[in-house]
């Protein structure tokens, strides 16, 4: 499990990997508290953003914690109810995501359409 032929440096995989996720979570957090304390920001696009920021803390904390425990511990046994339970998680806010992502493109849609149509 894991990368094939660098068993040895798994570990030091790791550290990019949690600076990554700190950094995805740093990003995000401050998403959200810029949206939520900003009044200018209080419009649907904005949202639709900070919706987005939340499901991609809850996708990155699914998939996260076990590959660094993979890499970090050699944990690389799942249970079953654990293997359904994160896949469940991660096909969730994958769809989540993709949802995300139409509504945003309506949203562009319908302002565009609105702002022509004005003319």
């Amino acid at each position: 499990m894991g990368l094939p032929g660098i068993h040895e440096s798994h570990h030091w995989l790791s550290l990019p990997l949690a600076l990554l996720y700190l950094s995805a979570l740093g990003a995000n957090l401050l998403t959200l508290i810029t949206i939520q304390h900003e009044l200018t920001l209080h419009q649907p696009m904005y949202q639709l953003l900070s919706i987005l920021a939340v499901v991609d803390i809850g996708l990155a904390t699914t998939i996260m914690p076990k590959t660094l425990a993979i890499l970090c511990f050699k944990n690389k046994t799942i249970s079953l109810p654990e293997c359904f339970a994160q896949i469940y998680a991660i096909h969730s806010f994958m769809c989540m995501e993709s949802g995300i992502f139409l509504c945003m493109a309506v949203d562009r849609y319908i302002d565009l359409h609105e702002m022509l149509v004005a003319r």
